[in-house]
């Protein structure tokens, strides 16, 4: 078994010291977000966010999460690629899928990891990346993956709550 930790601060908690050179996921909500996210995305944190004010795609104001995952590494970007393909699949299961992204992330580095492990275990803490105003979480909400050998997949078991009964949006 493998774990992993992904604490998210809200952007008004986070300095420009402490996101300097730091790989992360996030989940931003705009203004015109309601229920579902307006984007879920990974990378150098700084870099994504320049780039995100510079195509000019969110309505102010912004508000989101975003969990610093190290300084730039291999380590710290293969976990970010799994954190965000982790929130973006729980997120179209729960119908809260972002109303920009286009993708599903990448499942090739989350199922490599599986083979030798078997279970990855993400303890997603201090607030909720997927409801809006990301409320305090009291305590962590634990994501568990297995491997699905039989599908070339993987399962997610997740806590949060499905909006309403549909069909997935997307398959991998």
């Amino acid at each position: 078994m493998k774990s992993m930790i992904a604490e998210f601060k809200r952007f008004d908690e986070v300095t420009l010291d402490q996101v300097y050179g730091e790989i992360g996921v996030y989940v931003i909500w705009d203004g015109k977000a309601k229920i579902n996210p307006t984007y879920i995305g990974e990378g150098q944190i700084l870099h994504r966010f320049a780039s995100h004010v510079r195509d000019e795609l969110f309505f102010w104001p912004i508000r989101g999460v975003v969990a610093m995952l190290g300084q730039e590494s291999a380590s710290a970007k293969i976990q970010a690629k799994i954190m965000e393909s982790v929130l973006l699949r729980i997120s179209d299961e729960i119908d809260r899928f972002p109303t920009v992204n286009d993708n599903m992330g990448t499942k090739s580095k989350i199922i490599k990891i599986l083979r030798r492990c078997n279970l990855l275990k993400i303890y997603v803490k201090r607030c909720d990346p997927l409801i809006l105003g990301n409320p305090v979480l009291y305590q962590p909400k634990i994501v568990t993956l297995e491997l699905n050998t039989e599908q070339d997949d993987f399962d997610v078991y997740h806590p949060w709550k499905t909006r309403q009964k549909r069909m997935a949006r997307k398959k991998w």
